[in-house]
């Protein structure tokens, strides 16, 4: 089977309550579709895909993991090498909104990355009970990305990943730890790229 080629790969695993639309927002990112249905995610569900960043491929890693309770001893173990945590929470439900400050400390205990920090208001597209000014208070408070979004109607999916990638890339760059696939010199300089990358 023909595997498309990359230069690096962004570990991005998305974490919320269960019915926020983590998955829903995966499946129209990566397979451009949206089912009007709700599964609840059995552990982790895990899907793929490649964006351009900066002329280079990279090689997104969607970890999008169970809201529920009885799976967090599974979901945890996820965290660790994350370069970027997704927070999802559903702009409808103010009860999802609350749970926000617990999933960030779930992440500050169980992740060993200082991963980036992603805030997204998921079902843009039906009355909201979260107003933006009060997402955006939460998400300057822990210095979070904040985006709105609606995996239904796929308003700002695209862009969501997109900005997700770019800002994830740099923050791996400015860490040193970039994880590369092959000996690709992404900041013109190969001793530089040598001390601050992965080499896969």
């Amino acid at each position: 089977m023909y595997t498309q080629d990359y230069d690096f790969i962004l570990k991005l695993v998305f974490v919320g309550n269960s019915g926020v639309g983590k998955t829903s927002i995966s499946e129209n990112f990566v397979d451009e579709i949206f089912y009007n249905r709700f599964e609840s995610t059995i552990g982790v569900d895990f899907k793929t895909k490649i964006l351009d960043i900066d002329g280079k491929k990279a090689k997104i890693q969607i970890w999008d993991t169970a809201g529920q309770e009885k799976f967090r001893a599974i979901t945890k173990s996820y965290y660790r090498s994350a370069d970027a945590m997704i927070i999802v929470f559903d702009l409808s439900k103010k009860e999802s909104f609350d749970e926000i400050e617990g999933w960030l400390e779930e992440v500050k205990n169980n992740s060993n990355s200082d991963p980036r920090l992603f805030l997204v208001g998921n079902k843009s597209d039906l009355p909201q009970k979260v107003k933006t000014e009060d997402a955006l208070k939460i998400a300057n408070e822990y210095n979070m990305v904040y985006t709105e979004c609606s995996a239904k109607t796929s308003d700002n999916i695209n862009s969501l990943f997109e900005n997700i990638a770019k800002l994830t890339f740099d923050h791996c760059l400015l860490k040193n730890t970039l994880k590369l696939r092959n000996a690709v010199n992404l900041n013109n300089d190969s001793q530089k790229r040598n001390k601050c990358c992965i080499i896969l």
